[in-house]
C-alpha cells in the first residue's frame, strides 16, 4: 500500500504540469506564460494541504479520543506548511502578471488593463 503513496506524487506533478502547459500553448491572450507548470503544481499542493487540514480538524472535533492523536502541534505544523505554500503560490501569481506585463504583447496589455480598470477591478490585485 505504501508504494501507491509514493507513486502518486510523480503522477500528480506530471498531470498538473502537462495540463498547465496545455493551457499555456493556447492562442488566447494571457494564456502563454511558461510559469503555468509550477503555478498549477503549487496550487494543487495548496488545495491538497488545505483539504487535509480541514478533514483533520473535523475528525479531531467529532471523533472520540482523537485529541490525543491529532494534537495542536500537528495543526500548527499544517498552518506553517500552508503559509510556505501560500507564499510560493503568491510569488507565482505575481510572476505571472510580471511576465505578461514585461512581454509587451498588445492584446495581453489590453487584457491586463481590463483586469486593472474593468468592471471587476476591485476584486483582483490592488492597484
Amino acid at each position: 500500500m505504501n508504494i501507491f503513496a509514493f507513486a502518486i506524487i510523480p503522477v500528480m506533478f506530471s498531470v498538473h504540469t502537462i495540463v498547465s502547459w496545455d493551457f499555456a500553448a493556447a492562442t488566447r491572450p494571457g494564456w502563454s506564460s511558461t510559469i503555468f507548470g509550477p503555478y498549477f503544481v503549487v496550487g494543487a499542493l495548496q488545495s491538497g494541504i488545505a483539504a487535509v487540514a480541514m478533514v483533520l480538524v473535523v475528525i479531531r472535533a467529532t471523533m472520540k479520543n482523537m485529541k490525543y492523536f491529532i494534537r495542536p502541534e500537528h495543526l500548527d505544523a499544517m498552518g506553517k506548511l500552508m503559509l510556505i505554500v501560500s507564499m510560493a503560490w503568491a510569488y507565482f501569481f505575481f510572476n505571472d502578471y510580471m511576465v505578461q506585463w514585461y512581454g509587451g504583447d498588445k492584446f495581453t496589455q489590453m487584457l491586463l488593463e481590463f483586469h486593472e480598470k474593468g468592471p471587476l477591478a476591485g476584486c483582483g490585485l490592488p492597484c
